[in-house]
């Protein structure tokens, strides 16, 4: 269920320059209380939360949500934080909600990568999802699903005949 903000509250204000001299004018100051992390508040008056989008994050406390940024996403609503794109994907774009998998001829060995620039090692073959420039696996796979999304296996790079 989406949380709400409490009704604003209100305190007076005396303003000294001193510390010991205080004004006497009980100045009214009302005070609100801020988002939520997960949740932001368009417009300094409104009253209502809104969820944060997939793709993005919100720490709470502001009138708008961050998108996610080049090498992290966010596959859910209303989250605090972005994730780094794991071993065999990549995220080029701001606000992603799910990483790109690595493509056909390159190697994603490295959780946050933004653009894809490390070939594949030459006298192999590497597929989409390729996870590591290591030459020595043959062609076996080895199956991560807790760090990747979607339950999908690392894909090592096999050596040409």
């Amino acid at each position: 269920s989406r949380p709400s903000l409490e009704e604003p509250s209100t305190v007076f204000v005396e303003v000294s320059n001193n510390g010991r001299d205080f004004t006497s004018s009980k100045t009214v100051f009302t005070y609100e209380e801020i988002a939520p992390a997960g949740y932001y508040q368009p417009g300094v008056t409104s009253r209502s939360l809104l969820r944060c989008p997939k793709g993005s994050f919100c720490v709470g406390g502001k009138t708008n949500f961050t998108l996610c940024f080049p090498g992290t996403y966010q596959p859910l609503k209303g989250q605090a934080d972005c994730l780094r794109a794991p071993i065999g994907y990549h995220a080029p774009e701001f606000g992603m909600p799910v990483p790109r998998i690595c493509p056909s001829g390159f190697v994603c060995d490295e959780t946050g990568t933004e653009r894809v620039t490390k070939p594949c090692p030459e006298g192999h073959i590497c597929g989409p999802g390729t996870a590591t420039a290591a030459t020595t696996c043959g062609g076996e796979t080895s199956n991560y699903g807790a760090l990747l999304p979607y339950g999908r296996s690392l894909v090592f790079g096999r050596r040409s005949s």
